[in-house]
């Protein structure tokens, strides 16, 4: 206290009064409070659209590496016999030029 019996902030120096209970050490305010929590929503948010783009892009990824619909393996045409592939050319089905099944 000074003589005149005014009371002066002694622990940060500046003398100046404190502005809020709970710069006086006292329960936080509603106000302080609701900074407290829009400060903390805010940081949630930017996190939340981070997660967003960051779960867009791996979409994007997996779509156009063709690995949307999980794995899916080529499949080889059959393999046909030397009788079956003599049937189909006899009844005209079997293309000797084309890709037929017939490995040399």
């Amino acid at each position: 206290m000074t003589e005149d019996g005014k009371q002066i902030n002694e622990g940060d120096g500046t003398g100046k009064e404190p502005n809020t209970p709970a710069e006086k050490g006292g329960e936080p305010t509603e106000l302080d409070k609701l900074k407290a929590d829009n400060d903390k929503f805010e940081k949630e948010l930017v996190r939340g659209r981070q997660l967003k783009a960051e779960s867009q892009k791996l979409e994007a990824e997996k779509m156009l590496g063709g690995t949307a619909g999980g794995k899916v393996e080529p499949t080889e045409p059959a393999k046909l016999t030397d009788q079956e592939y003599s049937d189909k050319f006899m009844k005209g089905e079997a293309d000797p030029l084309g890709d037929d099944g017939i490995g040399l």
